[in-house]
């Protein structure tokens, strides 16, 4: 960076050498120094809570607070412990909770690596690097897992395998983390006392599981507003358990384009309208609406302008 730029650089190049010869003195300037602070106050015996920080030194951040690209949390220097400050204003947000993420190739074979399970300590991984494509190989081959899109997504038949080793304390070491992970290890440090490990497993399994065969029920959405029937999930839609006797109700899984979950179709049934959808005509032209029920059927629900 401390080279002479050269006579005939363009705009462009003596931008970008401003920006190295920047960022190379920036590593020579003061540390900045703060205080992770959490602030709790009572706003007419309401409580709020807060996070920002206390500057102790700027640093190499002076002159950067109103860099949009190098944000920061709120500075709360100011604020002292047990005082009382004026509210300024108080306004509410409108947000949705998101779905924890499905597992992929990627983050399941993480995981399979560096396995977690909460105050379970440090865990060994499951399998080897050779041997964890051919485990998730097998529980696609065996359906219990299937793939839509990137996501890996559990089936039915792979929720009733799980629902039914629950059923026995025994059986759910299988599917305990630090159970098998304990396995794991106890197989490369010592094989011997392992064998003994499974051998006595498949005992404790034999004598204290009873073997029966269990039907598998479909949950029950909701009441049909129809014929008062259970309503059902289907492959694709939501039907009622009366279709033998002739009621055609049902909530299809896709409407104009969007999708329709369990929990939407089961507030559908009491009445109650879906959050904002959004959709598309047949032209293909953008749309947002709620869905509801009317009369047993689904209905747009435009909000008011």
């Amino acid at each position: 960076p401390l080279a002479v730029l050269p006579q005939d650089a363009s705009v462009e190049e003596s931008d970008v050498y401003g920006i190295v010869a920047e960022r190379f003195f920036t590593t020579l300037k003061p540390e900045y120094i703060y205080n992770a602070v959490k602030i709790d106050a009572d706003i007419n015996e309401y409580a709020f809570s807060g996070n920002g920080i206390e500057v102790l030194q700027l640093g190499w951040r002076e002159g950067k607070q109103n860099d949009d690209n190098d944000t920061q949390a709120q500075n709360i220097s100011c604020v002292k412990e047990n005082e009382t400050y004026q509210v300024q204003s108080i306004n509410a947000e409108e947000k949705f909770t998101e779905p924890k993420k499905h597992y992929t190739y990627a983050s399941l074979l993480q995981l399979m690596e560096n396995p977690r399970e909460s105050d379970a300590g440090k865990l060994v991984g499951l399998g080897t690097p050779a041997t964890r494509g051919s485990i998730l190989k097998n529980i696609f081959e065996r359906q219990y897992v299937t793939l839509k899109g990137k996501s890996i997504l559990i089936t039915d038949k792979g929720k009733f395998l799980i629902e039914n080793i629950k059923k026995s304390d025994d059986l759910k070491k299988l599917i305990s983390i630090p159970e098998t992970t304990r396995w794991e290890e106890q197989m490369e440090t010592d094989t011997k006392q392992f064998l003994e490990t499974i051998k006595q497993f498949v005992r404790d399994v034999i004598k204290n599981t009873t073997v029966q065969v269990y039907q598998k029920e479909k949950p029950v959405i909701g009441k049909c507003p129809l014929c008062l029937g259970n309503i059902y999930e289907g492959e694709k839609n939501f039907y009622c358990g009366g279709y033998k006797e002739g009621c055609k109700f049902v909530i299809w899984k896709n409407i104009a384009g969007s999708e329709v979950s369990a929990s939407e179709a089961a507030a559908m049934l009491t009445g109650k309208a879906t959050r904002i959808k959004k959709c598309k005509k047949k032209d293909g032209t953008p749309f947002e609406t709620h869905f509801v029920l009317i009369d047993g059927e689904v209905k747009f629900k435009f909000d008011k302008k």
